[in-house]
């Protein structure tokens, strides 16, 4: 049951892949911004992890199966975070929007 943890995140950085950065890279024609980390790091990782975890028996291909449902999850949860991060930086004094690039001086 230990093993499916790693697993689990193994999978959430293969989704994290698969699903918003090579997707808007297509979309954009170009670069969108994370996909080199996502290919040149979540991508290798992840499935390093996943292979090793398989290949020593302390993970069932049945089991990565069902922690595709989990990593979907997760994933879903992102945009809601980066939600809340900007309503809190927004909201209040007017300095705590300055990091935006859009903020007026």
């Amino acid at each position: 049951m230990e093993a499916y943890l790693p697993a689990g995140m193994a999978g959430v950085m293969l989704l994290n892949v698969a699903l918003p950065h090579v997707p808007a890279a297509v979309a954009a024609r170009g670069y969108a911004p994370g996909l080199v980390t996502a290919v040149g790091l979540n991508l290798p990782i992840g499935l390093a992890v996943l292979r090793g975890a398989v290949r020593e028996g302390a993970v069932t291909r049945r089991g990565l199966r069902r922690t595709v449902p989990v990593a979907l999850g997760v994933l879903a949860c992102a945009p809601l975070a980066v939600a809340a991060a900007r309503a809190a930086t927004s909201a209040g004094h007017p300095e705590h929007r300055s990091w935006s690039p859009r903020a007026k001086s």
